[in-house]
């Protein structure tokens, strides 16, 4: 019996009451009366279960040296291996001679190469310690756990005799986060934060197999059952730090860093195609391309985003191209643009002979706030383009009242949406502080259709005409056959308003869209997964100085395009773009500047200290975790 994410954040939502906080609180002084207790039973009260091999040696010496210092000596470390262990052995004989609570124990296994079967033979080792030591209670401490409280097991015995529950969790530091975040649910727990009872025990075993699906975390697989049928009890002090005696690389980081060179780098960008997605694509080929899924996608698009109106186009810088020229801008005009945009915006500027004026960005995030602003606005302003950098929204509330301020109303605010198609603020998608929002479609972004792009706004005549340059200018673009059979009398005669060019989006791309449009929330879900995890595990790096990661903001959500961080200089950042390519993961920067050559400090500070790890729905936790290690081991001067 499993319990899901929901039932187990519902069920602990409670852990936290005024009952488990008194008696957290009490547990300090009472543990002073069990110092080195020698509870009168034929078996030890605690077992600690310690997967080991040879290369942990160093790091599970301190942990026996912290678990000597504890004031509750009634317990048995079990030393599991897979397999032989010389060097674990001969460490635990010297122990065992002078202390018989340090037992060395081997899994009749054999060493394997395989990342899954390593994973599967870690949860048989455990299980076969749960077996084969009988104990009130148990612990799974890895070797390289730091314990940071001498009362733990004496506050651990004390809950457990005045407590009656099955699980009791306590507080464990992981970098800089203290685990766990209550409510608890999936991911906000480690092995570490809890220990269980025997009955518990018995009526659980440990998974021995893999499931991808838990990113190859048995250890949250094996909570999830003890909770189907327990209560917990939460003890509010920090007992212990992960990773805190690390000094030798797991066996699977080993394992993924010799496989990884042999492989394709991890991408930067990814994409999600499903059987559906064939089927839609198949369905336009079966209709001779004769169906309606370009409007159909330009519908429910522009719905999802809360726009009366959208035109669809063959890529999202022919879209800034048309929508450029249905504003009717000119040679007389400007339009601003931040130094950290894609060329494809100003490229359509330029072909349409107007003057981009380039400004400088946010010093935290390449956006364009009012302070950017000044001094840039002059009477030519006609349009102001904004890009939300890896999905981080630019200020446009605070940019309209700048505007204001200075009588100038009339300048259009449009949003170059490719880094942010469902970036919200507060519930609302950011979209819809703009004029006009353009959006981007290809291969590499959050919803893909092969290539393509979108105008939304609420200003129907500037959509209307979009549509109709993209349609070479054409006025009325249905159907001839259609017309026909309305009984249009000239219905093979058609309008041209203005030439233009060939830029709408066709039915194969409209009819993939419409299908990514489906699952679009479980791509956007599953980028956050990753995006939560670089932050949690790069946090310790942050804090110390050497990287800079992206702000965080509840109220922001879906900002999931890049993960960024920067580093002290350029050749910092360069030095581990090169160190990580080499580990299998490729790192890219985005965007180079419109102008090198500008006045704008912030936006080429930027692109000379930022870089962009890999993040989309592809990305497993188990890459993810890989990833931040080698980012980790870059800064610990790692080779």
């Amino acid at each position: 019996m499993t319990v899901d994410a929901r039932t187990l954040r519902e069920k602990n939502a409670g852990l936290r009451d005024a009952w488990a906080s008194a008696l957290s609180l009490s547990l300090h002084p009472l543990s002073r009366f069990v110092n080195r207790a020698r509870v009168r039973r034929a078996h030890p009260f605690f077992c600690v279960i310690t997967p080991v091999h040879d290369g942990s040696l160093s790091s599970l010496s301190k942990l026996v040296q912290d678990l000597r210092q504890q004031s509750f000596g009634h317990f048995v470390q079990v030393m599991v291996s897979n397999g032989p262990s010389p060097a674990i052995a001969e460490f635990a004989a010297g122990l065992g001679s002078e202390d018989s609570r340090f037992v060395y124990d081997e899994y009749p296994g054999e060493p394997t190469d395989d990342v899954r079967s390593l994973v599967a033979n870690l949860g048989r080792r455990r299980q076969y310690a749960l077996e084969r030591y009988e104990a009130d209670r148990y612990l799974f401490l890895d070797a390289d756990l730091k314990l940071l409280d001498r009362g733990l097991l004496a506050k651990l015995y004390l809950a457990h005799r005045l407590g009656g529950r099955d699980v009791i969790i306590v507080r464990v530091k992981l970098h800089d986060l203290n685990l766990p975040v209550l409510p608890i649910v999936l991911g906000r727990i480690d092995m570490a934060n809890f220990s269980f009872s025997r009955a518990a025990a018995e009526r659980h075993s440990y998974p021995v197999d893999v499931d991808t699906a838990y990113g190859f975390a048995n250890d949250f697989r094996f909570f999830e059952r003890l909770m189907s049928d327990s209560e917990a009890l939460f003890l509010d002090f920090l007992a212990a730090e992960k990773d805190g005696n690390k000094d030798y690389w797991r066996v699977t980081d080993r394992e993924l860093e010799r496989q990884r060179p042999a492989q394709a780098p991890t991408p930067v960008f990814g994409n999600t195609f499903r059987e559906e997605d064939l089927r839609a694509v198949g369905a336009v080929l079966d209709s001779h391309l004769a169906g309606s899924q370009t409007s159909d996608f330009e519908r429910a698009f522009r719905r999802e985003i809360g726009f009366s109106h959208g035109a669809a186009t063959n890529s999202a810088t022919n879209a800034f191209w048309l929508l450029f020229r249905a504003l009717g801008l000119t040679a007389d005009d400007e339009v601003i643009l931040p130094n950290i945009h894609f060329h494809g915006v100003r490229h359509a500027l330029e072909l349409l002979g107007v003057p981009a004026v380039i400004s400088d960005t946010a010093a935290d995030v390449p956006v364009l706030t009012p302070r950017e602003l000044e001094g840039l606005v002059g009477d030519r302003t006609r349009a102001i383009v904004f890009l939300d950098f890896g999905g981080w929204p630019a200020p446009a509330a605070a940019v309209r009242e700048y505007l204001d301020g200075i009588g100038r109303r009339d300048i259009r605010l449009v949003l170059d949406a490719a880094n942010s198609p469902f970036t919200k603020v507060g519930g609302s998608y950011i979209a819809r502080e703009y004029d006009y929002a353009v959006y981007s479609f290809d291969m590499n972004k959050i919803l893909v259709t092969g290539d393509g792009g979108m105008v939304l706004s609420d200003d129907g005549e500037v959509v209307e005409r979009v549509r109709r340059l993209a349609q070479l200018g054409v006025r009325g673009t249905g159907s001839a056959y259609a017309r026909a059979r309305q009984g249009d009398g000239n219905w093979w005669s058609f309008e041209v308003d203005e030439p233009s060019l060939k830029m709408t989006m066709n039915n194969i791309a409209a009819g993939l869209g419409l299908s990514q449009l489906e699952i679009v929330r479980e791509i956007l879900d599953k980028r956050q997964a990753i995006r939560e995890l670089y932050r949690r595990r790069l946090r310790a790096l942050a804090g110390a100085g050497l990287v800079e990661l992206a702000p965080d903001d509840d109220a922001v959500e879906n900002d999931l395009y890049f993960f960024w961080l920067k580093t002290a200089d350029s050749p910092a950042r360069d030095a581990l773009a090169r160190f990580l390519l080499a580990k299998g993961i490729y790192t890219t920067v985005k965007y180079q500047p419109l102008d090198p050559g500008a006045d704008t400090p912030n936006a080429l500070d930027f692109w000379e200290r930022s870089l962009c790890l890999p993040l989309h729905q592809n990305v497993s936790p188990w890459e993810a975790e890989h990833i931040t290690s080698q980012v980790s081991r870059f800064f610990q001067g790692g080779e």
